[in-house]
């Protein structure tokens, strides 16, 4: 792993910088969260607010939902109701929770 870092910082000081036209190509189309300030002033253009918090608790209540809703089927076949309606409601909340933060996060 060091070898591989030295390597990777000898590159990256021994090559020629980007275009600074491609740079900004590049900002326009993707539109990156963070680092971006340099270029964001060379454009001369207001940086869009990040939804990157949103984006990653989506994530996280996507992942609940999905692990909800399988606990809650498994009990439903064994029939442990009493927990089944534990996991359905984990699996409810986190859907709801995700519906608002994908919202938020123009995911849709």
């Amino acid at each position: 792993m060091g070898a591989t870092t030295i390597l990777w910082l000898i590159i990256t000081f021994s090559t020629k910088p980007t275009d600074s036209k491609v740079l900004n190509d590049f900002y326009l189309r993707v539109k990156p969260a963070f680092g971006w300030a340099t270029i964001v002033e060379n454009l001369n253009i207001k940086p869009e607010k990040s939804h990157v918090l949103y984006s990653g608790l989506s994530l996280l209540l996507s992942i609940s939902m999905t692990f909800g809703l399988l606990f809650f089927m498994g009990k439903v076949i064994f029939y442990e109701f009493e927990e089944a309606f534990v996991w359905f409601s984990v699996t409810a909340l986190s859907f709801g929770g995700l519906w608002v933060t994908s919202r938020k996060a123009q995911l849709w």
